[in-house]
């Protein structure tokens, strides 16, 4: 294995994969962190052609930092497609085993909630902190939230909303997979303005089928429908701006 900065060395290939900028920026972060290329060389002909690891060299290239890779002489065009397919990125699972194994309680505690109410760990991230930045800060180590009684309050509610809706949902195991349920689900239940008692009651009597829905906001039209139902004061109403949704009587 070889490492350089003459990053001009290497030459980048047509028929290798588009390059993404989002790919490049989380290398860059990953690097900033802890470099490791070293462990991850890239992977070029005798005539310096990157077959492998173009992110990994444009990362290095604009941090400064030597770039390792190894030269594959017995190099076959097909072979490219093969060595980027063969590699699989880490599941948010592995990233919990890999900290529980290292003795991290926060993971722990995460793990085992998943686990109880049968969710997704991306499901559970959600309903403890809506954020994209809450799987970066997972994924990195980086997640310190206790688990609070309020969590544990809106997660026996989604256990309790599961039931109460198991015969009135078409497909219901792969609604409850859908990221977009929990999220608006998750909105409602710790919103002021819904009573959430009052919506099980109303989810008793009203007329109303579950079915999957493309996005999280035609989710909460639905259950607003069901908390409206036969409602003469308070109705919520909702706000819809972007992604984001207020709600209202």
């Amino acid at each position: 294995m070889m490492n350089t900065k003459e990053y001009y060395s290497f030459r980048t290939r047509k028929d290798n994969r588009p390059i993404k900028e989002s790919h490049i920026l989380a290398l860059k972060r990953n690097i900033l962190i802890s470099n490791d290329l070293h462990l991850n060389p890239i992977v070029v002909t005798e005539d310096m052609q990157v077959i492998d690891g173009q992110h990994r060299l444009i990362a290095a290239s604009q941090l400064g930092v030597p770039i390792y890779y190894l030269v594959d002489r017995n190099f076959k065009p097909k072979k490219m497609i093969t060595l980027n397919k063969v590699q699989l990125r880490w599941s948010i699972d592995n990233y919990l085993n890999y900290y529980i194994a290292n003795g991290t309680d926060y993971y722990k505690e995460v793990g085992e909630v998943a686990e109880r109410y049968g969710l997704t760990l991306t499901c559970v991230l959600l309903w403890l902190f809506d954020g994209r930045e809450t799987i970066q800060r997972f994924k990195e180590g980086k997640f310190c939230k206790k688990i609070t009684e309020k969590d544990i309050e809106n997660l026996n509610y989604l256990e309790m909303f599961k039931n109460f809706t198991k015969d009135r949902c078409s497909n219901h195991t792969s609604i409850f997979k859908h990221k977009a349920l929990h999220k608006a689900l998750n909105l409602l239940f710790r919103c002021n303005y819904f009573d959430t008692e009052s919506f099980f009651r109303k989810l008793n009597i009203a007329p109303h089928r579950f079915t999957r829905r493309a996005v999280w906001t035609e989710y909460l039209t639905d259950i607003i429908e069901i908390y409206n139902y036969k409602r003469i004061k308070q109705r919520l109403m909702i706000t819809l701006d972007k992604n984001k949704a207020k709600i209202s009587y």
